[in-house]
């Protein structure tokens, strides 16, 4: 499968950036999860050179399996193939082959759905042939050990393929006086047969031409008609003829539809038909239902959710944007397609669901109702005779409801050069209510660290906290702008792009700035299952010391790292890409220290709702773990964790810690970030210099940037908006002519309304999924965070 090449870029003095992933981390999931049959041929690519590929045969208990697999790109990847039981256990490797690997006869203890995974070495990409034989189990046999007693039963279990047909024989064992008789099968999927009844006194029971439907364990009852005695039982089974297919997903047959970041679901669906469902790989109710007769040949129906489609101002994507394929195909008879919607969205689903389908050419049209709408599931079923994306929309904006945890950076130059910064988390929750005045509770959980330089060069280290509860009301203005008007007096106003669970916001005002990122928590925990994998990690550390008759001393550490975690939590040493370190020394002013670390193992579990992670990571050793709470339906873990040594009234060091971990696409190029985006930094900037009198010299500027962007594809970026810079100069001169913060000529504040800048996109770093952009910018002068949200496009 093409997954898109990554690129780390970023937009001159904006530092918006875009991004970079692991090299050769694993999958965290296969990228295919195709079913085949027992004899058939598949065509794959292995695109990026660690992708998995897996290919699900459902096999019985006793059945013989082998395989291979074999390169079909000269210098390309070498694939290793591996068979997985339906406990996702490797059962056997295949050995290796040239520039592939056989797959020795090996037979199934279970029945079951067994798969066989085809892996690149980490290193190349290419293309690849696997060929799967499944021989089916044909005989079964048993005789007693123990004598039966006259009217008492026995049961005799065994496996068969779906589509088999039985024949058995039960028959005393040698001298024994007992009469068998076959009572009934039992199997898979609630089948239950009676059999008919033997012959009066005969010493054999025989039952022929039992089709058993489905494939699996199967249960003969055997009852003893006559005297005590042994049993002996025979069974033979006569496997259904398959038809060979050949399965090409090559990325020149799939046409580059899907990506390694994304699970592509299939099904080989023939004249007979069948369903295909993706709720257990993709999480979300899709499925298809291919009535007999639809097709005259088998073919891979494949399912796959992407990034949801933009119709007009009218119409709101409702729900997840769900690809199904092979687009082109044509039906002869109407197909049912069953995708899910977000309730939230409507007022009266019934009334007010409309699914919107798009084309390859990008064309888009309405698909007629009505729609089978089950409110209670919230699923929309529909017929269609081709496949392409489909996508339900509403004519509403969709509320503010439910539960939310909001990520806070806040930071403010104080008078005396002195300065303030604070990581903040907290909960909203929004009513269940209307869209206009609904009500909302925000727990509010703050501590920021304070430095006053006073005389001299002596400053003074001090906190404040703030830790309760504030109300208010949301107005929802339309889809994408949405206010929170706290009951204290206080308006936060938030946008949301294309996804309807992640939000941003900026704050501005009383010598502050910050930006704000609101996310819907995850239903339910995670496992240790959805924790494996590779992670792209961001920790920005922020620590004051106070230095006893010096001063303080600041030190904020960006770092970004990659972790590969395996199924049982334990982290690989991650890679950290870059640990930037500002300090404000007592007489030498600000400096700029760069330094790259490789991070100690640690853990990443769950832990309720939320997950722990155990690492030494940051500046600061006060910290050790950290508690992340899940976002972005699991792909994106996210938390903030504070220690005060010391107390808050009188503390000696504090250390602010934010950590978001982001499941990094495989690869991406600049083509992937384009579109539009909205985008809130914060950027700390600072000139270091020498010493003037009691005060050190050069300046810091805190910038705040509430941006719309347009990435070209081609990796030129365009920004637009709102630019605040909060200055203040460390020997007194007036910077700016407009009032300063603290009513002198050192601070002073500046807003440009008509910020724009195009430029090229440069070297940075950024991770991306479920439509959140996390930006992390620094240079020798300059470092910063930031969030985007994929938006609308821009009017023209």
């Amino acid at each position: 499968m093409r997954s898109r090449d990554w690129t780390r870029c970023a937009l001159g003095s904006l530092l918006v950036l875009l991004a970079a992933t692991a090299a050769g981390q694993e999958a965290p999931v296969d990228s295919v999860d195709l079913q085949i049959g027992v004899g058939d041929k598949v065509d794959g690519t292995i695109s990026p050179p660690e992708e998995r590929e897996s290919f699900l045969v459902d096999a019985a208990r006793g059945a013989v399996v082998k395989g291979s697999v074999k390169s079909r790109t000269r210098g390309g990847t070498r694939v290793r193939l591996e068979l997985m039981n339906p406990d996702d256990e490797v059962v056997a490797n295949g050995a290796e082959s040239g520039s592939g690997a056989k797959l020795p006869p090996t037979r199934l203890e279970v029945s079951g759905g067994h798969r066989f995974r085809v892996t690149g070495d980490g290193l190349e990409e290419g293309d690849y042939q696997l060929k799967v034989k499944v021989k089916a189990p044909k005989f079964w046999g048993d005789a007693s050990v123990a004598s039966l007693d006259p009217g008492a039963e026995t049961l005799f279990t065994f496996a068969a393929d779906g589509g088999s047909v039985l024949s058995a024989t039960a028959s005393p064992s040698r001298g024994s006086a007992l009469l068998p008789a076959l009572i009934e099968v039992v199997g898979p999927g609630a089948f239950q047969m009676g059999l008919p009844a033997p012959s009066d006194g005969a010493k054999k029971h025989k039952v022929k031409g039992v089709v058993l439907p489905e494939p699996g364990e199967y249960t003969l009852r055997l009852r003893n008609v006559g005297a005590a005695g042994g049993w002996k039982i025979a069974v033979k089974l006569k496997p259904p003829k398959t038809q060979k297919t050949s399965v090409d997903l090559r990325d020149e047959a799939l046409g580059g539809d899907f990506f390694g970041d994304q699970i592509f679901v299939g099904r080989v669906i023939g004249p007979d038909g069948g369903e295909v469902s993706a709720e257990e790989f993709l999480g979300v109710d899709v499925s298809i239902d291919v009535p007999a007769g639809a097709v005259t040949e088998s073919a891979v129906i494949s399912i796959s959710e992407i990034e949801t489609f933009f119709v007009d101002d009218e119409r709101n994507e409702a729900g997840p944007a769900i690809q199904l394929g092979p687009a082109g195909l044509e039906f002869l008879l109407p197909v049912e397609v069953t995708i899910p919607f977000d309730p939230q969205a409507y007022d009266d689903p019934v009334a007010e669901i409309e699914i919107f389908v798009e084309e390859e050419d990008g064309t888009q049209v309405a698909i007629p109702g009505p729609y089978d709408i089950d409110v209670d599931a919230s699923t929309v079923t529909f017929p269609t005779s081709g496949f392409s994306t489909f996508e339900p929309v509403s004519p509403k904006a969709r509320p503010f409801r439910g539960r939310f945890v909001e990520i806070q950076i806040l930071t403010g130059l104080e008078n005396g050069f002195g300065g303030a910064f604070g990581f903040n988390q907290h909960t909203i929750i929004g009513d269940a209510g209307p869209r206009i005045g609904n009500g909302f509770v925000r727990s509010v959980d703050t501590l920021t660290a304070k430095w006053t330089r006073g005389s001299g060069s002596v400053a003074t280290l001090s906190a404040t906290q703030q830790i309760g509860g504030q109300a208010g009301t949301i107005d929802v203005v339309d889809n994408e702008e949405i206010n929170l008007q706290i009951l204290s007096g206080a308006s936060i106003r938030l946008v949301r792009g294309r996804s309807p669970d992640l939000l941003v916001g900026t704050v501005s005002g009383n010598g502050q700035l910050g930006v704000s990122l609101i996310a819907r928590e995850t239903k339910g925990a995670p496992t240790r299952n959805s924790l494996s994998g590779g992670w792209h990690a961001i920790v920005w550390d922020f620590v004051t010391r106070d230095i006893p008759g010096a001063g303080v001393d600041l030190v904020s550490g960006i770092q970004t790292l990659e972790l590969d975690v395996e199924f049982d939590g334990t982290t690989k040493a991650g890679k950290v890409s870059r640990d930037v370190t500002f300090s404000e020394f007592p007489s030498t002013g600000w400096q700029s220290e760069r330094d790259k670390r490789r991070p100690a193992n640690g853990t990443l579990l769950r832990s309720g709702k939320d997950a722990i992670l155990s690492m030494a990571v940051g500046t600061s050793p006060l910290i050790t773990e950290m508690r992340l709470t899940p976002v972005a339906r699991g792909d994106v873990l996210m938390g903030v964790t504070r220690q005060v040594d010391g107390s808050v009234q009188n503390p000696s060091e504090i250390v602010s810690r934010l950590v978001i971990l982001v499941r990094p696409p495989e690869k991406a190029t600049t083509a992937t970030f384009s579109g539009s985006s909205r985008l809130r930094t914060i950027e700390l900037v600072t000139t270091a210099g020498s010493s003037t009198g009691n005060a050190p010299a050069g300046a810091a500027e805190l910038i705040l940037r509430d941006l719309d962007a347009v990435h070209d594809g081609q990796g030129a970026l365009t920004a637009s908006g709102f630019r605040r810079t909060l200055v203040h100069d460390a020997v007194g001169a007036r910077v700016l002519t407009n009032t300063g913060v603290d009513n002198t000529a050192s601070y002073s504040v500046r807003s440009d309304g008509s910020f724009d800048e195009t430029g090229p996109m440069q070297r940075g770093t950024l991770t991306r999924k479920g439509g959140l952009t996390i930006s992390l910018a620094t240079t020798g002068d300059r470092m910063g965070l930031g969030f985007g949200l994929r938006s609308r496009p821009f009017p023209k």
